[in-house]
């Protein structure tokens, strides 16, 4: 059955951080029998040491990053890991053969990595949708948060959002393509767009699972939520309300129904779900960062 896709232009700032509103739910016509979740993610060793303990975590260790680009045309538009960043990353089953050089138009700076436009990601926001000054990040080069946007925010021209999430990407089985989960810093149009999208695909997979099991289609939470594959396709587009350029917007997602839901939730398997969560930790509170915070700014008008 050809995967059905849901589509939106819209680029308007989305200000939830997971869906909390009921979903109707309609019962679909299915023809085939639920297939079982594919579950490839590597086995937790159950005999651990004490070093394993959080206590002897680095609490400000930052994660490899993985960017959204809008490139120079459609084809150079996606989500792009640089190869050291896949280094710190553990990739798995390396293939030299991907790489591209990519070139960052503001800068002139040219990274070797892999470009991934229609990626397939497990999703854990860290951080609530939030306001940062642009043109003070822009002359500090760090990021300058100025707490969560709110709508007053939209009236500035100078103050763009920003939203944070952990991610692991999969390949078409679902087995992980690196072994650390990357730090994904979505901001403006891209954003908005992979938060819609995200969301509604939230929704769609809440109404899939309750249907399943004849309960009402209550939101979850982002246990739940970070063992669903979300799969989407990038597209590069004008954005912007006074001054348009074009951006990395996420156009559309892979839409789970009752014949095939479970290949987009990865939570039946006990091992796989305690890998997950464990990279994740889909159960530590959002965090809103100090007014100036410690992170990296990308290269003007990138992304």
């Amino acid at each position: 059955m050809p995967r059905k896709t849901s589509q939106t232009t819209a680029t308007e700032v989305e200000v939830m951080e997971a869906p909390n509103t009921e979903v109707e739910v309609q019962q679909p016509v299915t023809q085939t029998v639920p297939v079982e979740p594919q579950t490839h993610l590597e086995p937790i060793v159950t005999e651990r040491d004490e070093f394993c303990s959080s206590e002897y975590l680095d609490p400000f260790a930052k994660l490899p990053r993985i960017q959204a680009l809008r490139g120079n045309n459609d084809e150079n538009c996606g989500y792009f890991v640089s190869i050291d960043q896949m280094a710190a990353a553990g990739w798995i089953d390396f293939d030299e053969s991907q790489l591209i050089d990519y070139n960052f138009e503001m800068s002139g700076a040219v990274e070797k990595g892999i470009l991934i436009r229609h990626p397939r990601m497990l999703v854990c926001p860290k951080t609530p949708v939030l306001g940062f000054d642009h043109e003070q990040s822009e002359q500090s080069k760090s990021t300058v948060i100025l707490g969560r946007y709110t709508s007053e925010m939209s009236s500035d021209p100078n103050i763009r959002n920003l939203q944070f999430y952990n991610v692991f990407l999969l390949d078409a089985e679902n087995k992980p393509l690196h072994q650390i989960p990357l730090s994904y810093k979505a901001k403006g149009a891209n954003q908005a767009t992979f938060a819609e999208h995200w969301q509604q695909f939230c929704r769609e997979i809440t109404a899939c699972h309750a249907i399943a099991n004849g309960i009402p289609a209550k939101p979850k939470n982002a246990l739940f939520y970070s063992l669903a594959v979300f799969c989407l396709t990038t597209s590069r587009e004008l954005a912007g309300s006074l001054k348009k350029g074009n951006a990395c917007k996420v156009a559309s997602h892979e839409v789970p129904n009752l014949q095939n839901w479970k290949q987009y939730f990865l939570g039946y398997d006990q091992t796989t779900k305690a890998y997950i969560h464990e990279a994740l930790e889909p159960q530590q509170p959002l965090m809103v960062p100090g007014a100036v915070a410690d992170l990296p700014a990308l290269p003007a008008g990138e992304g």
